[in-house]
């Protein structure tokens, strides 16, 4: 976040130099200087799609299928909320004796930067990775563009 990807996850990086003292960039996004880059500014302008559909100018804008539950527990779930913003018979077993885990069908908000994405990122279910108005989960080009990946960047498909 302080070098203008819009995330919000900490990490921990060691770095180390056999040649002399090792110097981190300033960072250009912090406290002061300019603000944190949103989702909004990240993904805001690309084209809608629903759950399920791709894209026809670009592949990786693609999103998955929601079972029908999910479709409505999505629906039911304003920006920035969560699976705590929902009727409880939404709630699926496993969060109902859980009251961790928040993030978990979470929607991002559009004016803040993104939680940390994982690996399970294209998934409604896995964080807090539902887009911020549409009712799906984000697509792969989103993503990677909330991964500061340039936009013409293809991703290889194994």
């Amino acid at each position: 976040m302080e070098y203008g990807v819009p995330q919000e996850r900490r990490r921990l990086a060691i770095v180390a130099s056999r040649i002399g003292y090792p110097v981190l960039p300033p960072p250009t996004h912090a406290v002061g200087k300019r603000r944190a880059r949103t989702v909004r500014k990240a993904i805001g302008d690309l084209p809608p799609i629903r759950v399920g559909e791709v894209d026809e100018r670009d592949p990786e804008h693609a999103a998955m299928k929601l079972s029908e539950a999910n479709q409505i527990r999505i629906q039911a779930t304003p920006e920035g909320g969560d699976r705590r913003d929902w009727d409880s018979s939404l709630v699926p077993d496993c969060h109902v004796v859980h009251g961790g885990h928040t993030d978990a069908y979470g929607r991002m908000w559009w004016d803040r930067p993104a939680t940390g994405l994982t690996t399970r990122c294209l998934s409604y279910s896995n964080g807090r990775f539902g887009h911020p108005e549409q009712d799906r989960a984000i697509s792969l080009r989103e993503a990677a563009c909330l991964q500061t990946f340039s936009r013409r960047f293809r991703l290889k498909r194994v």
